[in-house]
């Protein structure tokens, strides 16, 4: 099976998670939501935008402040 994943936030932590994710055999594609750009990975910058990459998998690595937000956004989407 292969997956699609997502990592919101492009600080050192999410770009960790994105090589990480990226590794793995059985992840095909890491897209990216986060303000930067020329990121080495499919970029989105909007929350809205993750409907329409319908991902199997996403790691929140944002702000902290900014979590409870995008995960009702995940929830209610």
């Amino acid at each position: 099976m292969t997956l699609t994943a997502l990592v919101i936030g492009y600080g050192s932590i999410g770009a960790r998670h994105a090589d990480i994710l990226n590794s793995m055999d059985a992840v095909k594609k890491v897209s990216i939501l986060s303000s930067q750009i020329n990121l080495p990975y499919e970029t989105i910058t909007s929350l809205e935008e993750i409907t329409k990459l319908n991902p199997n998998y996403i790691v929140i690595a944002s702000n902290t402040s900014l979590h409870y937000e995008q995960l009702a956004f995940l929830e209610e989407n």
